[in-house]
């Protein structure tokens, strides 16, 4: 069975639409980073940060997949961070690795964002299911609709 951690946190999107706002406010409400670790103190983006958007461009570019050694040289990052930062992205279901290459999990932000909306819809399909089971086990009498009797 896998174990998936999927992170999303509510937040106002950025006006006016700005790229790097926009792909910040994103890495936020997934889950990639903190709020204080969007930029650095100089206004530059985190190494999560620049981590996700380096695999975003490289599935962008059609290309098959980054390395861990190859990302690492790219964002100037130990490959023990670089490792850390993949295996949340991974765990979140936002990027796939296959074999020594990672990638977004879909080949592009849209569809990948669209799976996971897709897995959180069955996860709650079962949260469902499992609290009416509960509910029973635990005597909890169904409220009856306005109007009936």
């Amino acid at each position: 069975m896998s174990s998936e951690q999927i992170i999303l946190r509510r937040k106002e999107l950025p006006r006016p639409a700005d790229p790097d706002e926009d792909f910040g406010w994103m890495c936020y409400s997934l889950g990639i980073c903190g709020k204080s670790q969007i930029e650095d103190d100089e206004g530059e983006p985190t190494p999560a940060v620049r981590l996700f958007r380096t695999i975003v461009s490289e599935s962008a570019s059609g290309r098959n997949g980054i390395t861990i050694n190859r990302l690492s040289e790219r964002i100037e990052m130990s490959r023990t961070a670089v490792v850390h930062h993949l295996s949340r992205m991974e765990s979140s279901g936002l990027i796939v690795r296959k074999g020594r290459e990672y990638r977004l999990r879909r080949y592009s932000l849209e569809r990948t964002i669209g799976e996971v909306r897709d897995d959180i819809e069955k996860m709650f399909d079962e949260f469902e299911s499992m609290a009416q089971e509960l509910d029973t086990e635990f005597g909890f009498k169904k409220r009856r609709k306005a109007g009936r009797k």
